[in-house]
Parts: structure tokens; sequence; C-alpha cells
């Protein structure tokens, strides 16, 4: 029967394999997962202890008891995703690395209408050279993307991004085309009642809306221009009003911290999805303004008020550390994620201040496959990751978004350097005879389909990529592999499992009986995530999307 492992890859997002076996060989079974796992990473008995990280990410904050729980427990996190991925990786279920970014992040200007005092981009930008992506060069750059395959989200951020109000609903338009899921980070200033209608057809849309507080006072102090709550919390009304999914994202100073149950109160009244409280870190303008931070204490607290209201409201989001995204990208875990700047280069993340190329002298998907898979293993970034603290942010040597990025060229990723790795190999799929009817489709190719979710009216992204097919759906990614794949194309509708189980026994050699029990423990899996559907007028599978 199929094999399922679920994994959470980031706060976001977990990812599940779902695999039906391959029919030329004995299917997996637990134990030969467990065995798997086994020989990914010495046990606990061996070490005489918890399973060590590949390396541990800084925290000086080290006396704080609720601080260094969550520590743990996103350690532990980490190492089981760890063990999960190198795991499938030895079974072929989970690739070395992905062909093309999964979210990319556009950073569509450095302008910005406010002047936060804890920006973590240090936005507005003074330099002329901070524009040089003009709106042409945006959409030719999503063409590319789209052309590559696409990604499963596509984030809108800036600065602030209304300030481009017309090319950020163009942009819109371009993914969701596509079928992405998509999110726009913004101050709210500037969503005024035609722009929120605007973006209503959206419908895999989120709005990341910045309240810091409250009452006016608060977000006032923070973002230095007068009303600029008043509008914020107008920008709330107008998308509740309207049908716009939005969350909140508030940051937590030590002038904030006792009303942060006053906070999730508003945040409760103005209609919000969730509420994201965090502490500021040393980025940007932030870094600049340390007395906006929180002290030890302060953070202790912090984390044990949002632990509180966790338990008394669903709506509030918990908080992390930076552990998982270090310990994640220090552990060898396949990155998924890009971030575009508005002069075109091509950034680790928002939280990593190295850029691996610019989208103004080469096309992203080059960028990707020459630089950014194997960009983490470079050892100016594995030092940064290994001297930053999880908690604050700061770092003892750069200072993120205020010293100037670190650009790695591409000889510096590729020559073999000590303590770094080589990029790895491209992934060969097992020799298994395919479906005589099944097409033509040919091995490392993107293939990119739109397939919308006849029986629940929304959309689903998927993304053929070599071996696997991805599928986003909510907030999971479904990584379907060679053979699953094959069987998921069969499932047309018009024929029984028994039908589709004799058709593929002929052409993989199998026993029909063999084939249509993986086959039925296939289909109820793949029902189960909505994948696809039983159809009532008999004992038959179709997929719940259809090609555009």
């Amino acid at each position: 029967m199929s094999e399922l492992v679920q994994l959470k890859l980031n706060i976001e997002t977990s990812v599940t394999i779902v695999s039906s076996g391959e029919y030329r060989r004995s299917r997996t079974s637990q134990k030969e997962l467990s065995a798997a796992k086994s020989e990914s990473t010495p046990t606990e008995a061996e070490t005489g202890g918890p399973l060590p990280l590949v390396e541990v990410g800084v925290s000086r904050l080290d006396q704080g008891i609720m601080i260094q729980e969550m520590i743990r427990e996103e350690e532990r996190l980490v190492r089981r995703m760890a063990q999960d991925v190198l795991a499938g990786q030895r079974l072929g279920n989970y690739p070395l690395y992905f062909n093309f970014p999964l979210h990319i992040q556009f950073d569509l200007t450095a302008r910005c209408n406010l002047r936060c005092l804890h920006c973590f981009n240090d936005s507005p930008a003074e330099n002329p050279q901070a524009e040089s992506m003009t709106d042409d060069r945006w959409r030719t750059l999503a063409g590319q993307i789209i052309g590559e395959g696409g990604v499963f989200e596509a984030c809108f951020s800036g600065g602030e991004p209304l300030l481009k109000k017309d090319l950020l609903l163009e942009m819109l338009g371009l993914f969701a085309e596509d079928g992405a899921s998509l999110m726009v980070i913004t101050n709210g200033n500037l969503l005024d009642e035609k722009t929120v209608v605007a973006l209503q057809k959206f419908t895999r849309l989120k709005v990341r809306l910045s309240i810091d507080g409250h009452n006016a006072e608060l977000h006032d102090g923070l973002r230095q221009v007068p009303g600029s709550f008043h509008k914020a919390v107008k920008a709330a009304r107008l998308m509740a009003l309207h049908g716009v999914a939005f969350e909140i994202s508030s940051c937590v100073t030590p002038a904030s911290l006792a009303s942060m149950e006053r906070m999730a109160e508003l945040t409760h009244e103005l209609g919000a999805g969730n509420i994201l409280f965090d502490m500021l870190i040393q980025s940007g303008r932030a870094a600049k303004n340390k007395h906006l931070m929180l002290d030890l204490a302060q953070a202790e607290d912090f984390y044990t008020r949002l632990k509180t209201l966790r338990h008394k409201q669903a709506f509030v989001s918990p908080a992390y550390t930076g552990t998982i995204p270090i310990q994640s990208a220090l552990s060898g875990l396949p990155q998924t994620s890009l971030l575009i700047r508005p002069n075109g280069d091509v950034r680790l993340g928002c939280l990593a201040p190295f850029v691996i190329g610019s989208v103004l002298t080469e096309e992203i998907g080059e960028i990707w496959r020459r630089k950014g898979i194997g960009a983490w293993e470079d050892p100016r970034v594995r030092e940064y990751l290994r001297n930053t603290d999880v908690v604050s942010g700061a770092n003892k040597g750069l200072v993120n978004y205020l010293d100037q990025d670190v650009r790695l060229d591409f000889s510096s990723l590729t020559k073999k350097e000590e303590g770094q790795q080589d990029l790895p190999p491209k992934y060969t799929p097992p020799s298994v005879i395919p479906y005589p009817g099944f097409g033509g489709y040919e091995n490392n190719k993107q293939d990119l389909s739109l397939l919308s979710l006849s029986a629940k009216g929304t959309a689903l992204k998927a993304r053929e990529d070599g071996y696997y097919l991805l599928a986003r759906s909510a907030r999971e990614i479904l990584v379907l592999n060679w053979t699953a794949r094959l069987v998921y194309r069969q499932l047309d509708g018009t024929r029984t499992i028994g039908e589709i189980a004799q058709e593929l026994a002929a052409g993989l050699e199998t026993e029909a009986e063999t084939v249509k029990a993986d086959l039925t423990g296939f289909c109820r899996k793949l029902t189960d995530f909505g994948l696809i559907k039983l159809l009532p007028t008999k004992v038959t599978c179709a997929p719940a999307f259809s090609r555009n």
C-alpha cells in the first residue's frame, strides 16, 4: 500500500510525499522507511543523548526558561524534518533539490510612504539606483517565472507595494491566472475602497496588514506619520466588508508589550483571520533603534503572554525564534525560496544578506540552477548563519540591510573549498516500465499545468518537475513520485479501478491484484487530500481537477 511521510518544511507549509510504490521492486515498507532514517542520523543510544544537529545557531539569551524551551522544541522539529527528508531521498521519494523555487518574494519598490523606526529593510531608499526594475522589467520577469513552470506562492512587498498599485494589480493577475497563491504585505495607508474591490477577484490572495499597537499613540509613534493608525484600521474594515482575506502583523516593543491582549481584541473586532505578533530583530533601521527591542526579561514575558493568548484565542498565530530557518539551512534541507529586490538583485531571503545574481543580466531560472541550489552551502553563508542570534537576529559580522550585501559569484559556489559541499547531483529516476498509453513525457523537463478543482470550486497549482509532480492544496504541497504520477494520470473518470489496474499491470509486468490493491490505497489517500474524487455512478476515480 502507499506510504505517506508528513513533513513540516516551514512555518506556513507542510509537504506530504505520496508514493505509490515502484512495481518492479518490492514496495517501501515501514521497516524500510525506519531503516533509511536510522542510516541518515545516529540514534540517541549511539550519541548518549538527543540527536545532534549539523551545527547550532547561536542564542545569547541563554537564561530565559521559556525561550530555551522553544529553541529546544524547534531544534527537535528540524531534526525530525532532516531525518524524514534524508530518508525520503534515500528511498527515492523526495528530491535532492528543486529545479525552480516554490516561493518568490518581489520587493516591487524601495520607496515607502511611512518612516518606520523599526523597518527591517531600511525603506525608503534614497539611492535612485535602488529602482532599476522598471514596470516592463517586472513584467518580463513574471513571464520568465511562469514560463519556467511558475511558483506556488508569489509574495509582494516593498517598501510599500501600493505605491506601484497598477503594477501590483497586474502582477497579481498574472500569477493568479497561473494558479499561484498570493500575498501582499502592506501598511494599508493606500488601501482605498476602489483598490480593495479590485483585490476581491483574487480568491487565493491574503493581505498582511501591519498594525503595531492597539491605538494611534503606539502605532504612529513607530511609523512616524500621524494618522497612519486610523488609515490602517480603515483598510482592515474595508477588506472585511468586501471579503478580502487578511491577517495582521504586529511588532511588539517595550511600550506595547503589556497591551498584547488589547491588540488581539482589536484584531478580532476588525475581522482579520489571524494575528502574528513579532519581536523586532536587529535588521535595517531597527538595528539603529535598539531601544525598541525587547531585553531578555521582556522577551521571556513576550513568549509567555503569547502562549497564554493562544490558549484563549485560536486566531493568534504562534511565534517562533530563528532556529527553524537557520537550522533548516545548516542541515542541508532543500531550499525553496528567493527574494528579488527593486534593483534587480536576487537575494537568498529577507534575513540572509547574500546576492546570487541580478535579473537585469540573467534569467531567474539560470540564476537558481547555477547558483541558488548550492548557495546555502557557501562557507560565508554558513558562517553568517552560525553567528546569528536566533532570538534577536544580531550577527557578529554583518548587519542585515544596513551593511552592503555580500555578492556570491559563480566561482565561489562551485569551487571546492574546505567545509563546502558539492552541488547535489541530478536525481535519476529508477528504471520502471511505463504504461504504454502513458504518452511521451520527457523526464527532467518541467511541464506547467493549471488544474481547476471542480469539486470545491477553487484552483490548485501543479507542476511536473522531472521525477515528481508537485501540487499545492490549502497549506500543503503534495509530492507525487514517478509511479504515483503515472497512476494519477490514468484516473480519467471513464474506467473502474480494476480496469485501470489491468491495463497498468500489463504494461508493468505485475500481477493485476497487486496493482489493484496498491491503486485502491493510493486513490483513498489522494481523495483525502482532495486531489481526486470518487464518482458515484461506479467504483472509479477521477482527478478533481480539469486541465485548462
